[in-house]
């Protein structure tokens, strides 16, 4: 499955006064008014809790090498807002159990010099997306050697699992076998939806070579669309740290990612939209300032083109007087 290129970019490091906490990703959500979009920045509750100066670089999408901007302080963390329910989820017919306490954080991503960055969009396929069993997934993170974003990937085990978490966090989480290293929570996984492709469009150039040396006809070949879709988040790792080796976490290679619908839960409640439509009127009122609306120049009051209108109308309403008689 081939991600998309804009992948690597979505994943932003986050650190503590410059000391690495964990991975993230910017997640884009369009403006009910249909005018531009909002980003948010999601990670691993556990990434940031209890954590000061926390700070968030995300990789500038001109540069292919895996450069970052310049880190941004983030403070507004929040996770499931007071009142919303994550705990009515289903899975096949069946209620997937207790989802009371997320490991989730998100906060708005807002940068003031206004810098381009790429994110996932918050779309229905976050809701509904879920792996089948065995199948292959990709995640990425901080490959933090290297200061850049890696995808790597892994193999789905198991679904909406009920299992222990760490610091008190409870809610059902996918089973993934894969390679799992420390600073990698908080990264998104992916999962592809194939689509098959009949009528030959996107043939490779060298397989229409081939083709035509064959005397096939291109035109009938066949291949697959690959989309990409936002399935989870990595949250933790089963450790065998002991004689597992220098550098490396887990042994075991099984990870635990948070389901993609809790996050869209959370970012898509009422609340969270309710915020939103707050940010599109002050947006709507700065634009408003910068852009004037045009007027009817009649409309202005004591305006030049008023003063001639009203004095032309006064014109138009004065009698005329009678004719002299001859």
């Amino acid at each position: 499955m081939p991600l998309p290129l804009e992948a690597l970019q979505y994943v932003v490091r986050i650190t503590s006064f410059g000391d690495l906490l964990g991975t993230g990703f910017l997640v884009r959500v369009a403006s009910e008014t249909g005018r531009g979009t909002y980003s948010y920045v999601v990670t691993a509750d556990h990434v940031i809790k209890n954590q000061v100066g926390i700070q968030v670089e995300a990789p500038n999408p001109f540069d292919t090498n895996g450069a970052l901007y310049p880190p941004l302080d983030i403070d507004d963390w929040r996770g499931l807002y007071p009142g919303v329910n994550a705990s009515r989820v289903e899975f096949n017919g069946v209620d997937v159990g207790d989802a009371s306490n997320l490991d989730l954080a998100w906060a708005p991503y807002v940068d003031p010099e206004e810098r381009a960055h790429h994110a996932a969009w918050v779309h229905p396929f976050m809701k509904e997306a879920v792996p089948d069993l065995g199948n292959r997934v990709y995640y990425v993170g901080i490959f933090e050697p290297l200061m850049r974003p890696m995808a790597r990937s892994g193999t789905v085990g198991a679904l909406y699992q009920q299992v222990p978490h760490r610091d008190g966090y409870v809610y059902p989480a996918h089973l993934i076998d894969l390679r799992s290293y420390a600073g990698f929570s908080g990264s998104p996984v992916y999962m592809e939806t194939p689509v098959a492709r009949i009528d030959g469009s996107g043939v490779p150039e060298d397989v229409q070579t081939m083709a035509k040396l064959m005397n096939v006809d291109t035109s009938i070949l066949g291949g697959m669309h690959y989309f990409t879709h936002t399935c989870g988040m990595l949250t933790a790792h089963y450790s065998d740290e002991d004689g597992a080796g220098e550098g490396v976490v887990s042994r075991y290679g099984v990870a635990t990612a948070l389901p993609s619908i809790y996050i869209w839960i959370a970012i898509m409640s009422e609340e969270a939209r309710e915020e939103r439509r707050e940010w599109d009127k002050d947006r709507e009122a700065r634009r408003l300032d910068a852009e004037p609306p045009l007027q009817n120049l009649s409309a202005a009051p004591n305006s030049e083109f008023a003063r001639f209108e009203d004095l032309a109308q006064k014109l138009v309403n004065t009698p005329k007087p009678d004719k002299e008689k001859g």
